[in-house]
């Protein structure tokens, strides 16, 4: 069963940055580089990891919304009271699978700008800082928005690293992304769980003593009170 927590939440964002300094020795590039260059967050493990994090800031539910508002004069628009989910809208809709994909595209337009800008930091830190086995990762950060939920960014990220052109995918130089989100969670024993999401792209696929590295350490790091992270 999963939960959609309401009210406050920790923001989670400062977090996973204290966990890439204190648990993977991340060195913000800020730190060495001028900061109004384009680089990456953190390079991590001896340069081992390079990190870029993006957070999911902007309400995504006007670009929801004004896409269900270009229905509501078609005939078979529901009628109903107060908020529902797009899917409820949806249900009974002529082209109801269209309709999905194309309020998921609305929704898509943050993470693909976000994954375009962080392909481009990473090709960068790859010029200026050369290695052959570095793990080049987004970390996608989502503090406060239900439309977020990790089975959506979960298709969206897919959905960008099958993308390909002539010269080969469209992101090269991201390995991996992992999403966080505090938001959205379950029922795990006797405590609330909290989803890890990792898509890896085309090239990669060893991503897991990592999400087993943050949920260690962020139950410590909360003096393990809070909910587990799951994947």
């Amino acid at each position: 069963m999963r939960i959609e927590r309401t009210g406050p939440v920790e923001k989670l964002t400062p977090r996973v940055e204290r966990f890439l300094v204190e648990a993977l020795r991340g060195v913000p590039i800020d730190d060495i580089q001028s900061p109004e260059l384009t680089r990456i967050d953190f390079d991590c493990l001896s340069g081992l990891i390079a990190i870029e994090m993006k957070t999911l800031e902007g309400d995504p539910s006007e670009r929801t919304n004004n896409f269900v508002d270009t229905l509501r004069d078609r005939s078979d628009f529901p009628s109903f009271y107060g908020a529902v989910p797009l899917e409820a809208a949806f249900e009974n809709m002529e082209g109801a699978d269209e309709l999905r994909r194309a309020a998921l595209d609305r929704l898509a337009r943050t993470v693909v700008t976000h994954m375009k800008k962080a392909n481009e930091q990473l090709r960068r830190h790859g010029i200026d800082f050369p290695r052959q086995n570095r793990l080049n990762v987004v970390v996608l950060i989502n503090e406060d928005h239900a439309e977020y939920d990790p089975q959506t960014i979960g298709w969206i990220v897919s959905r960008e690293f099958n993308k390909a052109d002539a010269r080969g995918p469209r992101y090269p130089y991201i390995d991996a992304v992992f999403y966080l989100t505090e938001r959205h969670g379950q029922p795990v024993e006797d405590r609330l769980g909290y989803p890890i999401v990792s898509i890896h792209g085309p090239n990669i696929d060893i991503t897991n003593g990592r999400k087993a590295s943050w949920s260690i350490w962020s139950g410590r790091g909360r003096g393990g009170t809070a909910g587990r992270y799951i994947s």
